[in-house]
């Protein structure tokens, strides 16, 4: 999906993106990138042209050998509360990244891309050495590295190619260990990831 990006912020909400290609491409403008599924073979989301971007509350799953989220030309990222699972790397920028914050990355080959260092990404991001509010091992900005539980049951509607489901279960290390600031429909603290738990 190609985007030209308005001046104004505008949503990319609540959709199942699958595909053997690209997922998303951001050129310039304001967006809030919330509770989506990315599952790709491609380049997860293609950030670029001083685009601000906010992305939050999604399900990125790779097929081990592809990137999920690149960011180019002076653009504003702020990655919060988001599964990014099976890349090859997880997130790699020409900009500084404002905050990457309680996500939870998995079984991705690097979750930064090799030699991507301060300033670009957060100092001491991806160390583990403290707890987030559940316990679990997290890095400083409670971002932790942990297998979500994905039901990984067949979805009628999907093909058999992306035949996945992300929901969590309630024992998933990804619940109430989201940005304390959001909050999910039942007024807990917000989950990780595009779903929260059923």
């Amino acid at each position: 999906i190609k985007i030209n990006g308005p001046d104004e912020i505008t949503k990319i909400s609540n959709n199942i993106i699958t595909t053997s290609g690209n997922g998303l491409w951001i050129n310039g403008g304001g967006f809030d990138i919330d509770y989506n599924i990315i599952d790709c073979d491609g380049l997860g989301m293609d950030i670029l042209n001083l685009s601000d971007v906010t992305i939050y509350n999604n399900t990125m799953i790779g097929n081990g050998d592809n990137l999920a989220i690149m960011i180019n030309d002076d653009s504003g990222v702020f990655i919060v509360n988001n599964i990014i699972s099976n890349f090859e790397t997880g997130i790699n920028t020409q900009s500084i990244i404002q905050e990457i914050i309680f996500n939870n990355f998995w079984e991705n080959e690097y979750d930064f891309a090799e030699g991507l260092t301060y300033p670009l990404i957060p100092l001491n991001i991806g160390i583990i050495c403290c707890t987030n509010i559940n316990g679990d091992p997290s890095d400083p900005y409670k971002n932790i590295f942990m297998d979500p539980l994905f039901f990984n049951t067949p979805v009628p509607f999907l093909n058999s190619l992306f035949n996945e489901d992300y929901h969590i279960p309630q024992n998933s290390p990804c619940v109430d260990a989201g940005d304390e600031d959001f909050t999910d429909a039942n007024g807990s603290i917000s989950d990780i990831g595009a779903y929260p738990a059923i």
